[in-house]
């Protein structure tokens, strides 16, 4: 007898057989037929932000990747030379070293990586056949809105993992990779991350129902408590290192009646800039009539109004503390729309997200990232 005749034999009497674990391909393959539509979104979101605005560098880029070549002691670094507050945003530096990135050509392959990766990091977490409305509503934001013009302008720099670390604390699924999130953040830009978590924390009380509303407030311990873990380290870390300059303390040194007098020069550009086309998305009848909605423009337009009193930088400083904000608000509307009410909206507001140009003011002065 065959040796394998038993083994047919208990098939054909329907004895069940052990099944195989499915193999790699098999399951990206069935990952990408779940996702692709998300996925799909992504590619083209990256091919409008890059044919709109192209890309910079970020200006000190050489003191990061010098810091990259040292890690992980940055204290003999470039970045602790001339404006040590940058002494304190060395996280993207300790990546890049840590993965071996330390050339001038791979550092800068690295960091156009980690650019992308923040753009599109939101559809990723989120994809699913579920959240195509979520999808969309974002493709809308960010390519109609400033933070790809922010990050396509400083590659090299900060910007991109401090997004990164917004986005996974904002979208994330289980609340302790939520907060290691939250003190990538921190560790990364501190003075950024801080006022988000508030602005954050405040957009989800104002939006929490009257009976769970305790609820909401114990799920902010986690995510304040890694930011505040971040802040500490960093500040350990700088001061071991000889101590870098406060971003608090470089806002202040600021004449205040420069800091008007840019304002007032370019004070619409400010305001348009800090949302985008995403002042005409909350403006749409049925997305106005939302709770969140109110609560979303509320607070974008306080910080749209305050936030360039405190920093030269006014869009970029504008467009990175809303980022938590804006991800649970598009949460929230994708939640509350059909896909007949959302697909009107969709269809007419796509070509303006594709085709118009965000710029980015900087102490008064409106540039295109291209041109900087």
């Amino acid at each position: 007898m065959h040796p394998s005749s038993g083994l047919q034999g208990d098939a054909a009497q329907g004895v069940e057989q052990p099944s195989r674990p499915p193999r790699l391909v098999e399951v990206l393959l069935q990952w990408w037929k779940t996702n692709r539509f998300a996925l799909g979104l992504a590619l083209l979101l990256l091919i409008t932000v890059f044919m709109k605005y192209g890309l910079s560098l970020h200006p000190n880029w050489f003191r990061f990747v010098n810091a990259a070549a040292l890690w992980p002691d940055a204290s003999d670094s470039l970045l602790a030379v001339g404006d040590r507050a940058l002494l304190s945003n060395v996280a993207p530096s300790w990546v890049a070293g840590a993965i071996r990135a330390t050339s001038d050509k791979s550092y800068i392959g690295w960091s156009a990586f980690l650019t992308s990766c923040a753009l599109v990091l939101p559809l990723l977490i989120t994809a699913g056949p579920r959240n195509r409305s979520f999808a969309q509503l974002y493709f809308l934001v960010i390519a109609g809105g400033a933070i790809a013009p922010v990050l396509l302008m400083w590659v090299g720099g900060y910007d991109a993992l401090l997004v990164c670390g917004l986005v996974i604390g904002t979208s994330a699924r289980s609340r302790w990779v939520a907060a290691i999130g939250w003190f990538v953040a921190a560790l990364t830009h501190s003075a950024v991350a801080l006022p988000a978590l508030l602005l954050w924390a405040t957009f989800l009380l104002l939006t929490a129902n009257p009976r769970p509303w305790m609820r909401s407030v114990r799920s902010l311990w986690l995510p304040a408590g890694a930011v505040a873990l971040g802040c500490l380290t960093i500040r350990q870390i700088t001061d071991i290192w000889g101590g870098s300059t406060d971003r608090f303390t470089l806002f202040r040194a600021i004449p205040f009646d420069g800091i008007l007098q840019a304002y007032a020069a370019s004070w619409f550009w400010i305001i348009f800039s800090g949302l985008g086309i995403t002042w005409v998305l909350i403006l749409w009848p049925s997305i106005r009539r939302l709770h969140s909605t109110r609560m979303f423009a509320l607070l974008a337009a306080g910080t749209v109004l305050v936030a360039p009193l405190i920093a030269v930088d006014e869009t970029r400083i504008t467009v990175l503390l809303l980022v938590p904000v804006t991800l649970t608000w598009i949460d929230a509307v994708s939640g509350s729309l059909s896909p007949d009410e959302f697909r009107p909206i969709w269809r007419r507001m796509l070509v303006p997200a594709l085709l118009a140009p965000i710029p980015v003011v900087w102490i008064g002065v409106s540039y295109w990232p291209h041109g900087l």
